[in-house]
């Protein structure tokens, strides 16, 4: 089975305590799909962020949609639920 790629980007040399609603909301909001995604944690301050222009906390679907700290939960499982669907060649 083809899985979505879900890059969260959290600055993980800072307490967790900084970026942990965040966590919660894309966790909360992503559960439900996750036999469809790969969830790979990343560090904001990375190259890969820097590439994407997160300087905070993001999210990144399949390297084409990018969303940030304040995210609504209902525009970020649209976007999970639309990509999902793409991947298995399903019109939405």
């Amino acid at each position: 089975m083809s899985k979505i790629k879900l890059e969260i980007f959290v600055p993980i040399e800072l307490c967790g305590c900084y970026y942990l609603e965040f966590l919660d909301r894309v966790w909360t909001t992503s559960l439900k799909y996750r036999d469809h995604i790969e969830f790979i944690l990343k560090s904001s301050l990375s190259e890969e962020a820097r590439k994407y222009n997160i300087k905070d906390v993001g999210v990144v679907i399949n390297g084409t949609k990018k969303f940030v700290r304040n995210v609504q939960p209902e525009i970020l499982d649209e976007a999970i639920r639309e990509s999902i669907l793409r991947s298995k060649n399903i019109p939405n």
